[in-house]
């Protein structure tokens, strides 16, 4: 049984409802086992503040995996016009928060229990399922071994990473229609380094980058599960026109003090930067032509 969420239609779902679902479920979860599959579930403040950055609103068949008892899907639903949606949870506890909560839409939905990587590797080959119009994603932070079952379905593809985060967020790209909205909260740690390469290649590739936001705590945006990373919220089209960035800014996740600059695109990823690095300016104007000094890597002048 999933206590009070079968008690609850969707229609009338709140914050104060939604969180105490969340922290319910979270209560059932095995911390051992949570932090070993890096499960840390979306408070809906976040979520409300993901789904605002939805742009198209109509229409939509949306994308949710690793869903969690639905938080993002609940959040989107009172942004998005939505014709359908399919979320992805694997873990029992969640499923049967997840599915009361589907229910409750009010639209078609499917609940798939299954690996999210495998099953969209497979659709992706054999061209099968859904092509969705928006995605909202909070997925799993847990690193994957170079002959992981993960690893190797995604190599299926071409796709070659080392998170499961990232994983996640490829496959849905993947899956997305030319037009397509994604907006995702992960850790920072994909914007450089070499690993992260071929990623932010497809990323860069498929998407423009529309919105980043910043959170300036690192500990606050899952302060529930004590996470200490600094995570950003992406906003990207997959297909779209490249133009500048909406860069927000807030302290942590209340979203009280949000302030926002626009950048053009070659501060975030320098023309000329072979690694396709993504930096990340400050909230104020302190940086401004910071980006312009480095020419070099340290390997290209001869340093480690």
């Amino acid at each position: 049984s999933c206590g009070a969420c079968c008690k609850v239609e969707g229609a009338s779902m709140n914050e104060a409802v939604i969180d105490l679902l969340r922290h319910e479920a979270n209560a059932k979860l095995d911390p051992k086992k949570k932090g070993a599959l890096g499960q840390f579930m979306t408070p809906f403040k976040i979520a409300e503040f993901m789904a605002s950055l939805f742009v198209k609103r109509k229409d939509a068949v949306l994308l949710d995996a690793g869903a969690g008892i639905g938080s993002l899907t609940l959040a989107a639903s009172k942004v998005l016009k939505l014709k359908g949606a399919e979320a992805w949870e694997l873990d029992p506890v969640m499923v049967s928060y997840l599915r009361a909560n589907l229910a409750g839409l009010g639209v078609p939905t499917e609940l798939h229990e299954r690996d999210f990587i495998l099953d969209s590797v497979d659709r992706i080959q054999f061209d099968l399922g859904t092509r969705f119009t928006h995605a909202i994603l909070n997925p799993p932070y847990k690193k994957i071994g170079t002959d992981s079952v993960h690893r190797l379905a995604c190599r299926q593809i071409g796709l070659e990473t080392v998170n499961l985060y990232t994983a996640f967020f490829a496959l849905a790209i993947m899956q997305m229609e030319l037009g397509g909205e994604i907006v995702i909260i992960i850790p920072r740690s994909f914007c450089n380094g070499p690993y992260y390469k071929p990623f932010r290649d497809v990323m860069l590739a498929k998407c423009s980058v529309d919105v980043i936001h910043v959170f300036e705590s690192r500990s606050q945006a899952f302060k529930d599960d004590e996470v200490l990373q600094e995570n950003i919220i992406l906003k990207l089209t997959r297909g779209g026109a490249q133009g500048d960035v909406t860069l927000s800014f807030s302290h942590d996740a209340a979203f009280d003090d949000v302030h926002r600059r626009v950048v053009p695109f070659e501060v975030i990823v320098e023309p000329a930067d072979r690694e396709r690095f993504i930096r990340i300016p400050k909230g104020d104007e302190s940086d401004e032509g910071l980006v312009d000094i480095f020419k070099h890597g340290l390997k290209e002048i001869g340093l480690e």
